[in-house]
């Protein structure tokens, strides 16, 4: 491909007006073979990339996190938009001659002129002003698209902030409820241990007052029993009773 450019240009190196009919002359007996190669530079997108006209075809990261349609305005190509915008591809359509310029990426800017209207003047299903209509309007196409992207990041990123306060302002009411609840709770918790230590302090008074009440009980009984003891012995000291 780089071989046949060569020879193509060699006959543009020295350019001028007077030379400008021999090079239409040239650039009609070779326009075939360009042709040719074009087709061929089509597998070589690594020759479009160094000349600085490949093609863009970045394959979009996946994100599930995103909206179905979001998504997809976000996945489009350009290739898909041109296609949906109804482009068809003609001899006079611009990625064609971004390709012609890619093969030719090694010589000036003047001398690629120069050919690319050489072989415009010898192929006449072309030319450069439908070429440069094509290429406007694709780009009219494409900064549409730049539109649509700008105005779905936008929305999207005030839907999402929306959302981001939404849920701040759910977590505010949710932890203060949940610190309301927790405060009710504290003060059931306090609640249930003064109630429990009064009723154990219950349970330890009526103990005290059962150990005493049983032992003034006990002490009661044992007196009486004494005495009546005393009374039993004082009567059986004496022997048994006259008849």
């Amino acid at each position: 491909m780089a071989g046949f450019f060569k020879k193509f240009a060699s006959a543009f190196v020295e350019f001028d007006k007077s030379a400008a009919a021999n090079a239409s002359a040239e650039a009609g007996e070779t326009s075939s073979a360009l042709e040719a190669e074009l087709a061929a530079l089509e597998g070589q997108p690594t020759a479009l990339a160094e000349a600085g006209l490949a093609p863009v075809q970045l394959a979009p990261p996946p994100s599930a996190a995103l909206p179905a349609e979001t998504q997809a305005l976000l996945a489009q190509t350009p290739e898909q938009l041109f296609v949906e915008a109804g482009f068809v591809e003609t001899p006079a359509s611009a990625p064609r001659v971004v390709k012609m310029l890619a093969g030719l990426g090694q010589f000036p800017h003047s001398q690629q002129l120069a050919m690319l209207r050489a072989l415009d003047a010898a192929d006449d299903t072309w030319s450069e002003a439908e070429v440069t209509e094509d290429a406007q309007r694709r780009q009219a196409t494409l900064e549409a698209h730049l539109t649509r992207i700008d105005q779905t990041r936008q929305g999207r990123l005030l839907a999402l902030d929306q959302q981001a306060a939404t849920t701040q302002e759910t977590r505010v009411a949710t932890l203060a409820e949940i610190d309301k609840q927790i405060a009710e709770m504290m003060k059931l918790r306090e609640d249930a241990i003064t109630e429990c230590a009064n009723t154990v302090a219950g349970i330890d008074r009526e103990k005290r007052e059962l150990e005493m009440a049983a032992m003034d009980a006990r002490n009661r009984t044992l007196a009486a029993a004494q005495q009546l003891g005393q009374l039993v012995a004082f009567f059986t000291a004496g022997g048994p009773p006259p008849r």
